[in-house]
């Protein structure tokens, strides 16, 4: 019994030295950071492009005009200076002649652009045809000196001939009205982004340009094929 006891008093002492479990707090979170909002861009307005305006008055073609009168038939360029008389009318280097407003414009810079490009054309097609008529009277030269042969193989390579030079002089003008469509058509689109984003009234005057262009293109790539089969028939 005296045992039963001191085991007991064992037992509760160890029960009253059991050590304390202590919890700790949970951590504090940490703040979260807001993101700074991006900055914002500013469009900067540009500034319209300064023009070049002719007196009051006085215009300037951007096409050719063709003015009838009883002494004869006068084509007047490109760049050609006139001046309004009333509405519809200008006094121009053959005459008062009536003109819708799309002919002329008072825009320096357009007018010079279509001066230029009218004598450029005019400088190239001048260039084509006496090449043109240089090459015939080559050939036709070149013809005569061989009437007296009777062997045909031999015009058959003279006629190759021409017909070679002729087709890469032909290429060669084709891929120069191909360049001068494509600026035309740009400037094209400078002047219809002045129209609709700057206000600007002017005349389309490279639009009228494109399409003579593109027929002399036509033209040129007719003459092209014709020559190419003509070489294919001698092959």
């Amino acid at each position: 019994m005296q045992a039963k006891l001191v085991v007991l008093a064992a037992l509760s002492l160890a029960a009253c030295n059991k050590p304390e479990v202590v919890v700790a707090p949970p951590p504090t979170p940490l703040p979260i950071a807001t993101p700074e909002p991006a900055p914002v861009a500013i469009a900067t307005p540009t500034a319209a492009p300064v023009r070049h305006l002719a007196p009051e008055g006085v215009f300037y073609l951007v096409s050719w005009v063709r003015v009838e009168k009883d002494d004869g038939i006068t084509g007047l360029p490109p760049g050609t200076g006139v001046k309004l008389v009333r509405p519809g009318v200008y006094l121009t280097p053959a005459g008062e002649w009536p003109m819708v407003d799309n002919l002329v414009t008072n825009d320096l810079d357009v007018a010079r652009a279509a001066r230029d490009s009218a004598v450029s054309r005019e400088a190239a097609s001048k260039q084509w045809q006496a090449a043109e008529q240089a090459r015939a009277a080559a050939a036709a030269d070149a013809r005569q000196k061989a009437d007296s042969k009777t062997n045909s193989a031999q015009l058959a390579d003279l006629d190759r001939l021409g017909l070679t030079r002729k087709l890469d002089a032909l290429r060669q003008r084709k891929a120069a009205l191909e360049t001068e469509i494509s600026n035309l058509s740009a400037a094209q689109s400078r002047e219809n982004y002045g129209r609709r984003i700057l206000g600007r009234i002017e005349s389309n005057s490279s639009g009228d340009a494109i399409g003579p262009a593109r027929a002399d293109l036509a033209q040129v790539e007719g003459q092209i094929r014709d020559a190419e089969a003509a070489l294919a028939r001698l092959k």
